[in-house]
């Protein structure tokens, strides 16, 4: 039963693939006018009524007319998924979840997305009730499925004469288009420098997330290393393969190239060697070796050198050129959240320091529904950092420089216990590992050339109050700093008096900047921890 389980997405795969091979590429002729949406057009085969003409007019006047009929269009992607079949146009069709954030978080006007949606593309889905049958994925129940929408006839005249592809032959061959040559150059990293930080940060990332939406990006929009291709005729396709001994297996993307005359970023989704990544301490050079080819003819290939940074590196904000004449300004601040790692073995080590100072008798959490005892659970563990005697160091030189990208050294967990010193960065990002580890919530709070912690006092996150942790330091409470025990006997607890001076001058620092909180300023921000990882972005694992 397993193995007839598990071979059902292997099938689908070598049937996706099969019809790519057919048909990615092809221009054909619209008989019907296409919506500028990525929902697409539906079509039942096997349904009495395969197409809803209702729900079609709708869509025509809520999204407007991408393609017209009697149109030309080159088919520039096939997906198979579990009960439909994709057959995307020109791109595909604009309005997905990464269009939408993108449009939102730049504030696109709707005259603008109507633009986008224009020029966006359409797609059809071909719809089955439960699964896709067998026989359905083929090229030949392909086009019959369309047949009334769209022409597959080879273009003729001047269509032809610009480089279209020939239409299927009933016997599944194929004639491809003809080996071409084309301008090319590599883009590689930012600046010419790759972060692992962001690299295993980002990895678990829906694409797009992160990139401003673009027609012009074929791939994976978040790509590291790609191809700025210019495409030489319309149904070029293009076959990109990155790699780099040590650092990432050969990674090969095949992409359409839609347009004539236009540039494209063809990014390929690497297949990074994560452990090799997180390995590095050092910045140091290496090379990356780019290829290009054009409809399966000769590849051409350039050896790009870039700088590899330390795991350390934290990149905050970033000046992005896209390869294609235009540069964005892009803020990394989340990036901290990568260095937060509640899972790290150092979180046991001390969590067992603060039960055996006896402020707690366990970790709880939100358990007990009592703000107090989450502050005592918080206190428990500021005690046992002073008991261990940390310091407050300022200390945060990079290797590697760049105009373009900013960049802090961030220690680990591990680095700061064994040091018992921490910068703001690295203090705060501990204190928010251990919390994390407990059941308590935290946030990293980050204004100019600043940070500090803070965590909420309930589960719902109503509350939420700071500490400083530069001020870990103002006590100490090694054996050796207290002769006889004389400390606690002529003053009060100096952890605590800490502590609260503590609570008092970061909760004192948010209350004054509450109005550049609240302004979406970049310079200040909170970092939810918990939203963090609900969008994808990786504790930087713990390597021995």
């Amino acid at each position: 039963m397993l193995a007839a389980t598990t071979g059902i997405p292997c099938l689908h795969a070598q049937d996706e693939t099969a019809l790519r091979h057919q048909f990615e590429g092809r221009k054909v002729t619209l008989k019907i006018d296409m919506p500028g949406t990525a929902d697409g057009v539906n079509v039942s085969p096997r349904e009495r009524l395969p197409f809803d003409y209702q729900a079609y007019h709708k869509q025509l006047e809520q999204y407007g007319v991408a393609i017209a009929a009697g149109s030309q269009a080159v088919i520039t992607k096939i997906k198979v998924k579990k009960n439909l079949i994709e057959v995307q146009l020109d791109g595909g069709g604009w309005g997905t979840t990464s269009d939408l954030i993108s449009s939102s978080a730049n504030g696109t006007s709707e005259q603008a997305q109507r633009e986008l949606r224009a020029r966006g593309g359409s797609r059809f889905n071909l719809r089955y009730a439960g699964s896709i049958p067998r026989e359905a994925l083929s090229p030949d129940s392909v086009k019959q499925s369309l047949a009334s929408y769209i022409d597959f006839s080879p273009p003729t005249g001047a269509a032809a004469a610009a480089g279209a592809i020939p239409a299927v032959q009933s016997d599944r061959t194929q004639t491809g288009p003809a080996p071409v040559s084309a301008s090319w150059q590599a883009r590689v990293g930012w600046d010419h420098q790759i972060f692992p930080s962001y690299v295993i940060a980002t990895g678990n990332i829906q694409p797009g997330l992160l990139a401003v939406a673009d027609n012009s990006v074929l791939g994976d929009p978040n790509g590291q290393v790609a191809a700025i291709v210019k495409s030489p005729a319309a149904g070029t396709r293009v076959t990109v393969t990155v790699a780099s001994g040590g650092l990432m297996e050969p990674t090969t993307f095949d992409a359409v190239l839609p347009l004539a005359g236009r540039s494209y970023v063809v990014a390929p989704t690497i297949a990074w060697d994560f452990a090799a990544l997180q390995r590095n301490h050092q910045t140091r050079p290496a090379s990356i070796t780019v290829s290009v080819a054009f409809n399966g003819g000769s590849a051409s290939s350039v050896v790009e050198r870039v700088t590899l940074r330390s795991i350390n590196d934290c990149p905050y904000y970033a000046i992005i050129d896209d390869g294609l004449g235009h540069e964005r300004k892009q803020a990394l601040w989340w990036m901290f959240a990568a260095y937060v790692n509640e899972n790290h073995p150092f979180n046991d080590q001390l969590r067992r320091e603060a039960l055996d100072a006896g402020v707690v008798r366990n970790f709880t959490g939100y358990q007990t529904g009592d703000p107090q005892e989450v502050v005592r659970q918080v206190y428990a563990v500021w005690h046992a950092l002073q008991q261990r005697g940390f310091r407050y160091s300022d200390i945060t030189t990079t290797a590697g420089q760049s105009r373009y990208v900013l960049a802090q050294q961030v220690r680990f967990v591990d680095e700061s216990m064994k040091g018992a010193q921490a910068n703001c960065v690295d203090g705060s990002v501990l204190f928010a590992s251990v919390l994390r580890q407990v059941g308590i919530d935290p946030v990293l709070v980050l204004i100019p050339s600043h940070m500090f912690v803070g965590f909420y006092l309930d589960r719902a996150h109503k509350q939420v109050f700071y500490l400083e942790t530069t001020m870990l330091g103002t006590a100490d409470l090694r054996p050796s700093a207290n002769p006889l025990g004389l400390g606690q006997q002529l003053g009060s607890d100096p952890s605590w008096t800490t502590f609260s001076q503590a609570w008092e001058t970061a909760n004192g620092e948010v209350n004054q900047h509450l109005s550049e909180f609240n302004s979406m300023n970049p310079q200040y921000q909170m970092i939810d921890l918990q939203k963090a990882r609900a969008a994808g972005i990786l504790p930087i694992a713990y390597v021995p």
